[in-house]
């Protein structure tokens, strides 16, 4: 008790700057005129207070007896990230429909998505799902429907949906998922529940590969808690999307390639040699390929760090081929008709100047502060959530303040900070590439490519740091308590976690 007692002494103030701004947000969801049963507002407004005074109180308990970063960690994400699976109405997160149906055809063992005698992708799945399943709208009945049916038996009378999105996604992406489903499966769960485990060992994988992302992390660690804290990175590693594997393993790959690069051991072990292996194809396998290029971090790891420096390049060039290739393959099995994809890519191959010029011109005219409220989580899915505003400023004033406070003493040689600006720029082109060759234009007579939202730019974010890293810092300065940082993820997620009940209660 005296712990929780002398953190919340130290930290008061921004507590209570947050409790109040939370209750204010209630207010204001008070005032507006598509919230019902307003009786239950405040009840549930003094409930969201205790269980985030909870969760901080079981933070600071274990933030006095000096845990390591990585574990402060998980005591806040598993909670949070539980919480997004639970509340979250299934299909009220962008697409997931396509990607449960995904889900839950690898977890009976159809890698490869088989069409039927219509050329359609479909998967049947049992009726006492898809009544709670939402349309992705506002559904006042949608808890009370899952209350009633969550333990309810499993029977053959399936509906079918035509999921082709999102057939292409290498069963990787879904690994975690499927495995919930499967296991599930195994022991005769009803079928909400199985799929609510599927939604939770996502969380459970995620939370693991941020655990060792952020212990491998040898500089700007707070940045990458930072990133993991955000309600757009918690929900997507939540639900059925491949995003939640995307995240996890760009953030373990980068921060095991930073790991190589500045940590001042003398020599790669085998172990990490294989991990390099690894993590480069789950990366290139996980959405496409368009995040490959993250890999190329791997060439800056200095050479006498190897017994002979041609097993560098050789392990390298080794592990990005073979992750090419599989994900070349994959691809291939799959087909590339999906979406009017052939059509698009005819065009690009007719018009290639006029392709590129528009991709280009599409990246430098992007709302950015939309881009940023979506990477931040005011525009997850279905909803925006108008009011959470608020927590968009303190997000960019925490991000500028985490940048501009938090410089180690290290040395960033030129050629390695051309690297980290390049691999950010490829990454972007090739995803508007992608996105034209799978959406098209959406206003061909303006030549628009739309559809490319803020999260795609998550696996990217670890490296701001590095890229506008001083090359000569004269001293390091003393870093923002990371507490600030857990403290922000705590309230804006329970912020928007509230918003989003009271979207469907």
């Amino acid at each position: 008790m005296k712990n929780i007692k002398d953190f919340l002494k130290e930290r008061w103030g921004f507590v209570l700057v947050f409790l109040v701004l939370n209750f204010c947000l209630f207010y204001y969801n008070f005032l507006r005129e598509d919230i019902l049963h307003r009786q239950y507002l405040w009840p549930l407004a003094i409930l969201q207070i205790i269980v985030e005074i909870g969760l901080i109180a079981i933070y600071a308990f274990v933030r006095k007896k000096n845990w390591k970063i990585e574990r402060l960690f998980l005591i806040v994400f598993i909670p949070l990230g539980l919480t997004h699976a639970v509340i979250t109405p299934f299909n009220q997160a962008p697409d997931e429909i396509n990607h449960i149906f995904r889900a839950d055809a690898i977890s009976e063992g159809k890698l490869i998505a088989q069409q039927d005698e219509e050329g359609e992708y479909r998967e049947g799945i049992s009726r006492i799902f898809w009544d709670i399943l939402n349309n992705a709208q506002p559904d006042r009945l949608y808890y009370k429907k899952v209350k009633n049916r969550l333990l309810e038996k499993t029977y053959d009378d399936d509906w079918t949906w035509e999921y082709s999105p999102t057939v292409s996604y290498n069963p990787i992406a879904y690994a975690p998922q499927a495995a919930g489903l499967a296991v599930g499966k195994f022991f005769r769960l009803p079928i909400v529940l199985t799929m609510y485990l599927g939604r939770i060992f996502i969380v459970l994988a995620v939370a693991v590969f941020g655990y060792f992302a952020i212990k491998m992390m040898p500089r700007y660690k707070e940045f990458i808690v930072f990133i993991f804290m955000l309600p757009a990175t918690i929900q997507q590693s939540a639900i059925f999307s491949g995003d939640g594997m995307l995240f996890a393993s760009s953030m373990l790959l980068i921060a095991h390639a930073f790991n190589c690069i500045y940590s001042k051991q003398k020599s790669i072990t085998k172990m990490q040699i294989l991990l390099i292996y690894v993590l480069t194809i789950i990366l290139a396998n996980c959405k496409s390929v368009v995040y490959f290029p993250i890999a190329l971090l791997f060439l800056l790891i200095p050479k006498e760090k190897f017994n002979k420096p041609i097993w560098k390049y050789i392990h390298i060039m080794s592990a990005m081929v073979i992750a090419f290739t599989s994900s070349l393959a994959w691809s291939l099995s799959q087909g590339v008709t999906v979406g009017g994809t052939n059509t698009n890519l005819e065009f690009a191959m007719q018009n290639p100047f006029v392709t590129m010029i528009t991709a280009i011109g599409t990246m430098f005219s992007a709302d950015t502060v939309q881009l940023l409220e979506r990477v931040h989580g005011l525009q997850l899915g279905y909803f925006n959530y108008r009011g959470a505003e608020i927590y968009f400023i303190i997000f960019i004033v925490l991000a500028v303040v985490l940048l501009v406070k938090n410089v180690e003493y290290f040395t960033v040689k030129r050629y390695e900070k051309v690297l980290y600006w390049s691999i950010p720029i490829v990454v972007s082109g090739l995803l508007y590439a992608v996105a034209f060759i799978q959406w098209g234009f959406s206003k061909p007579e303006d030549y628009v490519i739309d559809g490319v939202q803020g999260r795609y730019f998550t696996p990217l974010l670890p490296l701001i740091p590095f890229m506008i890293h001083p090359s000569k810092p004269e001293k390091t300065r003393k870093p923002l308590n990371i507490d600030y940082v857990f403290l922000f993820g705590i309230f804006a997620n329970s912020c928007i976690l509230a918003s989003k009940f009271l979207h469907n209660f």
